[in-house]
């Protein structure tokens, strides 16, 4: 196999389609693509999650053996090399108070978002509004490469 770089394609970070690579059998899998490829940056797993239920959306707060996989899962990523957002969660959690504790502190936050997806009208609508913005002073808009290496 071909190093991407090769081929001209150079990725930001690795990711999966409903977030499979935090499966914890999967990680010695994205370990490896990750050397391979010279691939340091790695989605997160959520690690915020809504106050007062999920709203419809599934971010409740997982359980206590869930929350445990995903902080072993976390910090077995980080031993392998791999560079993650310090918060990841969804755009409407963000949005519902961008003023908890968990985004004041943390360096980097991920907003995961589903524009012009069926179910997330209001979403959509809110990324879409010129007259609100998404972000006040505190927080600016960044891409995996600005992640430190």
């Amino acid at each position: 196999m071909q190093h991407l770089g090769t081929q001209g394609f150079h990725p930001s970070h690795l990711d999966s389609h409903h977030h499979i690579h935090t499966i914890r059998w999967m990680l010695p899998v994205v370990l490896g693509l990750q050397r391979r490829h010279a691939i340091r940056k790695l989605r997160n797993t959520m690690n915020v999650y809504g106050l007062g239920g999920d709203g419809g959306k599934g971010n409740g707060t997982p359980s206590l053996r869930l929350r445990t996989a995903k902080s072993a899962w976390r910090l077995a990523s980080r031993l392998g090399g791999s560079r993650l957002p310090q918060v990841f969660t969804g755009l409407h959690i963000f949005l519902a108070d961008p003023s908890r504790a968990e985004f004041l502190s943390a360096a980097s936050i991920e907003l995961m978002c589903h524009p012009g997806q069926g179910g997330f009208e209001t979403e959509t609508t809110r990324l879409l509004d010129p007259s609100r913005p998404l972000l006040d002073g505190r927080y600016r808009l960044r891409t995996y490469n600005d992640l430190l290496a």
